[in-house]
């Protein structure tokens, strides 16, 4: 049902709005807390994972937390070590990352999310 015009948004709205707005702030933490480990050095990739034909990769870190990348162009390789990630306003994000073979590899992303260890 509509809210009749003039009247408040319905609070489910709100609320959805509220959630949204809630969980972006959540990845932002998150991301930032991940750059600040980064800034240590580089970071261990226990395992690389590729979906939808290498559109989305998803690097599990050695603390247990996942990095998922949503790409611009689907690129895959076994990759061992986090080295540093940023955005540019042009393109997004920018992550640049060691394969098993020491050879370096950049990842261009439009998204970027961070899961924590054990999930959610």
């Amino acid at each position: 049902m509509r809210p009749r015009e003039g009247t408040a948004p319905s609070v489910s709205v709100r609320g959805r709005a509220l959630r949204h707005e809630l969980e972006r702030l959540v990845q932002e933490v998150r991301i930032d807390d991940l750059r600040g480990r980064l800034a240590d050095g580089p970071v261990a990739v226990r395992h690389t994972a590729y979906r939808r034909s290498g559109g989305r990769v998803q690097l599990e870190l050695d603390d247990g937390s996942a990095l998922a990348l949503r790409l611009f162009w689907p690129r895959r390789a076994v990759v061992s070590a986090l080295v540093s990630m940023y955005v540019d306003e042009r393109v997004g994000w920018i992550v640049h990352a060691r394969t098993t073979d020491g050879a370096d590899v950049t990842f261009y992303a439009w998204l970027a999310t961070v899961t924590p260890p054990g999930g959610r």
